[in-house]
């Protein structure tokens, strides 16, 4: 069943063209240059009224929300595509799956002055990268991975759940880019492990490899501060040989 897009915009058919093969991006078809629209799946709603309006809401159906983000975000980068405008108005819900859309908006001189004055988060400033506030243009990967961040923080909320997720959110929302998210594998590794349920042992051995090799996860980072607290971070490190910690 197909609805028309109007004012669609040819440079977002023609990415979502390019994206057609991912079940996690919306359907679009036969643009129209003169009218500049183009036909596109019928969804059910966007991603904040489905939560809203949803009385079943919990950790799992917030986490299959924020995994579909990020697979279907995987997708649109790996095909070379930046999104530029992610928020919870163009993340649609379709037979309770996500589909991401509009990707056409990068090169419009007008989303910026739209996103400043607008203040809903079916259409906000809140999930873009600050770097886009002042220049749009300059938004890239990173400021994908921002708004991501951005977007888990806002549906998590308060719960249980935005508290396991609270290393992942601050990595991919770090003001720093370089401390970001290099890859939007890199954070679905990170919401696995904050999410999985393993073992007190099981988890000590991964922090301990983690810590040989060097690499920051949010386990690390707290084990780290528990030894700190205890001042007993020196002595780990010598008994430990972590030469290069």
């Amino acid at each position: 069943f197909l609805t028309i897009a109007c004012h669609g915009r040819k440079r977002g058919h023609e990415n979502m063209l390019r994206l057609a093969k991912s079940p996690y991006v919306l359907k679009v078809f036969n643009y129209d240059e003169n009218s500049d629209s183009y036909l596109m799946e019928k969804c059910d709603c966007n991603v904040y009224d489905y939560l809203e309006n949803n009385p079943f809401k919990d950790d799992k159906l917030i986490l299959q929300v924020i995994e579909e983000l990020l697979l279907g975000m995987k997708d649109v980068h790996e095909a070379g595509i930046i999104h530029r405008d992610l928020h919870l108005g163009n993340i649609l819900i379709k037979e309770g799956h996500v589909v991401l859309s509009d990707f056409g908006l990068s090169k419009d001189t007008m989303i910026n002055h739209s996103l400043k004055s607008t203040s809903t988060p079916k259409n906000s400033h809140y999930f873009i990268d600050p770097i886009g506030l002042h220049d749009f243009t300059a938004l890239d990967k990173l400021s994908d991975i921002y708004s991501i961040g951005k977007i888990i923080d806002y549906i998590t909320g308060e719960s249980e759940l935005n508290k396991k997720l609270s290393f992942v959110i601050s990595k991919a929302t770090e003001r720093n880019r370089t401390k970001r998210y290099a890859a939007v594998d890199e954070l679905i590794q990170d919401v696995n492990s904050s999410v999985k349920e393993i073992s007190e042992e099981e988890k000590i051995k991964n922090i301990e490899e983690n810590l040989q090799r060097g690499e920051i996860s949010k386990d690390v980072e707290e084990f780290v501060m528990r030894l700190m607290r205890q001042e007993q971070l020196s002595n780990y490190i010598v008994r430990k040989q972590l030469y290069t910690f």
